[in-house]
């Protein structure tokens, strides 16, 4: 355990800027902390120092010091300048070490955990988090080096040398750092639509469709997990079905749409290449950019059906040891140590961690911050970033293309039900949860986020445009705002207050 203490003269140098905020839990939040501060140096050889969260009904603000993201940023830059085998590295081991968790992790889905002692239990628990964070290691990367859009600022500069059209400009960088195949959201969308085409052309009886839709539920029920979540039965995927089928003509153009994703986006990458004569060299950055975004969705999904699997090993150590398996998710790690070794816990000290509370991540040590003293400089070195002004946010384009609409707020799955086709969906950031909602939006803008980043990503994949990276859209925006777009300069202007 960290004396608190003794950290005050380490922490008064230091400031903190939000790096993103989302609903999670400490298990999956400390994973994210220990990857940074200790374990990324297997593949980077640099770490953070420290990370500090704010828990709040549990939401959690995560924060890291803006001089050591950018030192590592360019650490990272570095790298990927200097040696032209780091990235395709980074890649197989994202793909392997992704294999190796979701193996280990789908097998307890089928455990038989009533034949495990508390000891076997433990061991399984330290091998989800061992397998997790060695995955981690590699595919932070991406996430990593764009907290400070330094990769985006390197392959923007790339640009410069040739003579694009302004206009143009951001189209031509979103269109180069585009993955050229579908994100597991929109393969989900596609395999659904699907279905719902079936069900169309069976006139609507789910008879013969019932085998076909238990494989769905088997391969997608963790959908909607980010760091925590809700499996998705088959009477949710019944009802997904039944909303895409209503339209018949937009679910074909949907499915058309998907299926040619893939080859339109290497047709547009090709004719960029030869209308402008991007250099291999250069080609070969834009590669590693898309490889990026690539990273960060795939990473999204075995994340999701990772967090989804392990539940099946909490709720047998939560029940054995009569605990919720909400508190279970919130325990640090000596404590289900200790819970199940069958020392007492501090029950109310988690309840009440879970309502709001502070941990701080001291290279690669965690204390729940209780010293009035440390809590109080490491408040007092809060950072806020503000761009734009009273009636306009600027950010960065993600996908390029104006819109006009009104606001809607969205950043959690009750806020959809407020959104309508054409409106400009705002949210602090989105996740694959949101999905349904994006797919009516006319514009996507996030407080956070990146090149990256999940709007970004959706945003190239359906064709809308995407500002990102606002700081402060869902605080200046309103619910019935009216607002213009311009996802070619950066900018969200205000027309009309609600």
């Amino acid at each position: 355990m960290i004396d608190q203490e003794k950290l005050l003269p380490k922490m008064k140098d230091f400031k903190w800027l939000l790096s993103y905020e989302e609903p999670a839990n400490v298990f999956s939040i400390l994973m994210a902390t220990h990857s940074r501060t200790k374990f990324i140096k297997e593949s980077i050889g640099e770490t953070l120092t420290a990370t500090f969260c704010e828990i709040t009904n549990k939401m959690f603000k995560f924060y890291t010091d803006p001089a050591e993201d950018e030192k590592i940023s360019e650490h990272i830059l570095e790298k990927i300048l200097s040696d032209k085998g780091f990235f395709p590295l980074v890649e197989k081991m994202v793909d392997k070490r992704s294999a190796t968790l979701l193996v280990f992790a789908r097998s307890l889905q089928t455990m038989n955990f009533g034949l495990k002692s508390d000891k076997e239990l433990l061991d399984l628990y330290d091998t989800f988090i061992e397998k997790f964070i060695s995955m981690r290691n590699y595919s932070s990367i991406p996430t990593i080096i764009e907290l400070t859009n330094t990769f985006t600022k390197h392959l923007k500069s790339l640009l410069e040398k040739y003579p694009i059209e302004d206009e143009t400009r951001e189209e031509v960088f979103s269109t180069l750092t585009s993955p050229d195949k579908l994100s597991y959201v929109s393969r989900h969308d596609l395999e659904i639509s699907h279905l719902a085409l079936d069900y169309l052309n069976a006139d609507k009886r789910w008879k013969s469709l019932a085998e076909k839709i238990r494989l769905h539920e088997e391969k997608w029920t963790w959908l909607d997990y980010t760091f925590d979540g809700v499996p998705i039965t088959v009477k949710g995927f019944k009802t997904r079905i039944i909303e895409k089928s209503k339209d018949k003509l937009k679910l074909e153009k949907t499915i058309r749409n998907y299926e040619e994703t893939e080859k339109l986006i290497k047709q547009k990458k090709l004719q960029i290449i030869e209308r402008y004569k991007i250099s291999e060299d250069d080609q070969k950055f834009f590669h590693h950019g898309a490889g990026m975004v690539w990273i960060k969705f795939f990473r999204k999904g075995t994340f999701a059906e990772s967090y989804y699997c392990v539940e099946f090993l909490f709720s047998e150590m939560a029940r054995r040891k009569h605990v919720s398996l909400e508190m279970l998710k919130n325990m640090f790690e000596w404590e289900v140590r200790d819970l199940l070794s069958g020392k007492a816990i501090n029950k109310k000290e988690i309840s009440k961690r879970i309502e709001h509370g502070y941990i701080l991540d001291y290279q690669g040590d965690v204390v729940q911050v209780t010293d009035d003293n440390l809590l109080g400089s490491i408040l007092d070195n809060i950072v806020e970033e503000k761009i734009g002004g009273e009636d306009s946010v600027r950010g960065q384009v993600a996908f390029a293309g104006t819109a006009e609409g009104v606001v809607k707020i969205v950043n959690d799955t009750p806020d959809m039900a407020k959104m309508e086709e054409g409106d400009i969906l705002v949210s602090r950031s989105t996740n694959p949860k949101l999905f349904p909602a994006m797919k009516k939006a006319a514009a996507f803008v996030t407080d956070m986020g990146g090149l990256t980043c999940h709007a970004a990503i959706v945003a190239r994949e359906l064709g809308v445009p995407c500002v990102v990276g606002t700081k402060q859209a869902t605080k200046i925006l309103k619910d019935g705002d009216r607002v213009e777009v311009d996802a070619v300069h950066g900018l969200v202007k205000i027309i009309k207050r609600s």
